[in-house]
């Protein structure tokens, strides 16, 4: 016998009915959600109901021409949580700016005319996640980084790759730089924002790229600029072995790297 509905699933629900408001004549969306769980709708037809939403396509995203005198919004649709604006970057409050479908996910916006950023209707064509980034790491080098910890984070530092796409599955993003995220467990998360991002290429600047580099192989046991294992003890206390150390012109006694002990041989003590 299916159960009800979980709350992921209704959640998904949401977004997908949000997506497809206009063509099923739903103008209420939070009330459409809130029936159905009143209904407990179960999880086999919360499923299906999913299914079939995921075959239609999404409502192209329509900006009034012209809002009406004296009210900016128009017929736009309020934000339902603060966040920045996609154009500007400026803080945009709860329910006084709006929101569109993006390439990541829902964006957060100004009203029209309350922006710095272009105008909703420019003609000009939208950066993209890929250029967003790209435009942030700057001239940073590709490379594993430990910074202080960024954003809400229960860790003391918080780990991360920059790197450049090289364009084997899309030869449209070859050149572009892009962000992951290395949880613990977890490897390399790609689910980061731009403000997020933002933070740590501003961490990484802050500390030094080399330092940075340095304090990851110290405490992931590869190397930050290579991401090498670090096989001696001598290179796993740097940081980095003789290879960056020459590439770099890092310090480096290859003397005591040669007599340190292997890290396999400690651990089979």
């Amino acid at each position: 016998m299916s159960t009800t509905a979980t709350s992921k699933q209704l959640g998904f629900l949401g977004s997908l009915l949000r997506e497809r408001a206009r063509q099923l004549h739903i103008t209420d969306v939070e009330a459409a959600i809130t029936a159905l769980t009143e209904q407990r709708i179960t999880m086999d037809g919360a499923s299906a109901t999913i299914n079939h939403l995921l075959t239609l396509k999404t409502d192209a995203v329509v900006f009034p021409a012209a809002p009406v005198q004296g009210d900016p919004r128009g017929n736009l649709p309020k934000n339902r949580y603060s966040g920045r604006c996609v154009l500007c970057n400026a803080n945009v409050a709860e329910g006084a700016g709006t929101y569109r479908r993006g390439d990541r996910g829902w964006e957060t916006l100004h009203l029209p005319g309350q922006c710095a950023g272009p105008a909703l209707t420019s003609d000009k064509p939208k950066q993209t996640f890929g250029e967003r980034v790209t435009e942030i790491l700057g001239d940073l080098p590709d490379g594993w980084y430990a910074v202080e910890a960024v954003g809400e984070s229960t860790n003391d530092l918080t780990f991360v790759r920059f790197a450049t796409n090289k364009g084997v599955y899309d030869a449209s993003k070859k050149g572009q730089r892009y962000v992951r995220h290395i949880v613990g467990g977890h490897g390399e998360q790609g689910n980061v924002t731009i403000a997020w991002i933002e933070k740590v290429a501003a961490a990484v600047r802050a500390a030094g790229t080399d330092e940075s580099a340095i304090l990851f192989g110290q405490r992931m046991g590869q190397c930050g600029f290579c991401h090498t294992e670090l096989t001696r003890k001598y290179s796993a206390d740097k940081g980095y072995g003789p290879t960056c150390a020459d590439k770099h012109g890092l310090p480096f006694d290859y003397t005591a790297y040669a007599a340190s002990q292997k890290i396999s041989d400690a651990k089979g003590e």
